[in-house]
């Protein structure tokens, strides 16, 4: 990964977290420790990004020719 791009990670990684904790249930224990955090960010990731991630990288597997494919 370029310099560029790992920047471009970070910023969108820094984004997301704005968004996902706004999204926190209220109602959860507050994050006061790293488990608590780490519980809450691990909850968050399942619940939005990794379903958004499938479908992407799925798209991509699909466009790929057939003969490119690894599997």
């Amino acid at each position: 990964m370029t310099p560029e791009e790992e920047q471009a990670v970070a910023y969108h990684v820094r984004e997301l977290a704005k968004l996902l904790y706004k999204d926190a249930d209220a109602s959860q224990t507050p994050m006061t420790n790293l488990g608590e955090i780490e519980a809450a960010v691990r909850e968050q990731i399942q619940k939005h990004v990794t379903p958004e991630m499938g479908v992407f990288l799925s798209k991509q597997l699909r466009a790929q020719p057939k003969g490119t494919r690894d599997s």
